[in-house]
């Protein structure tokens, strides 16, 4: 009989991820780590519209994030706007995807904390205003990550890397779902209703489409972290 060999790490780290991330979002004593993980979702998905802006020519303006709501606001000049509208979901939705499904080694998960430790402190110290709440959490996490990349050992950057990951992508589906309402009811101050008035699509069309890339996205990666074909 041969021995059971046990699962990989990153394997082991993403179901305890799954575990841990079920148990923040159904056991109300835990219901308040949720705010600054939509905190977390914002950043980035108001990090994406300005990273896509500075990629195609343009200018970062400022970002808001409201820490009381986890709202957020990016205001951009310049660029090529189709990509920097679109940028804020399917960004968003593309770091869950990878932190998911394509970081496999303790090494890979430290390297990726500090990149994200890097970014938030460039969007905190430039471009983030608010309410102090919203700034206070940025630069929290922006603390937090770098102390997690300096400090964790192989198995907990991992599982943070894992856990951040899952939570971004369940930030991002449900962010997307609620898009689809909003751009349904005919609302005007949303990416997708930007994208309406620029092309002539329903914004509804738009939202529909960017949560169908989405989920092809999350899927995959979900596939890739228990171990098969993406």
């Amino acid at each position: 009989m041969k021995p059971v060999r046990p699962a990989p790490l990153h394997q082991r780290a993403f179901w305890a991820a799954c575990a841990a991330s079920a148990a923040i979002w159904f056991l109300p004593w835990l219901q308040p780590l949720v705010a600054p993980l939509v905190v977390f979702n914002t950043i980035v998905h108001e990090g994406a519209h300005a990273l896509a802006a500075l990629a195609t020519g343009g200018q970062v303006n400022h970002i808001v994030i409201e820490g009381t709501t986890g709202a957020g606001l990016t205001e951009t000049a310049g660029g090529v706007w189709w990509v920097v509208v679109s940028a804020g979901y399917l960004g968003a939705a593309a770091l869950g995807a990878w932190m998911v499904g394509w970081i496999r080694t303790p090494s890979q998960a430290r390297q990726l904390l500090w990149t994200l430790c890097a970014v938030f402190a460039a969007a905190t110290l430039l471009w983030i205003r608010g309410d102090g709440l919203g700034w206070g959490l940025a630069l929290l996490w922006t603390i937090g990550l770098g102390l997690a990349a300096r400090h964790l050992n192989p198995e907990g950057s991992m599982f943070l890397v894992a856990f951040l990951g899952v939570q971004q992508c369940l930030q991002a589906a449900q962010s997307l779902l609620v898009l689809g309402g909003i751009a349904a009811q005919g609302h005007r101050m949303n990416d997708a209703a930007i994208m309406s008035q620029g092309t002539g699509l329903p914004a509804v069309a738009w939202a529909g489409l960017w949560t169908l890339l989405a989920l092809w996205a999350l899927l995959s990666a979900f596939r890739r972290a228990v171990g098969r074909p993406g």
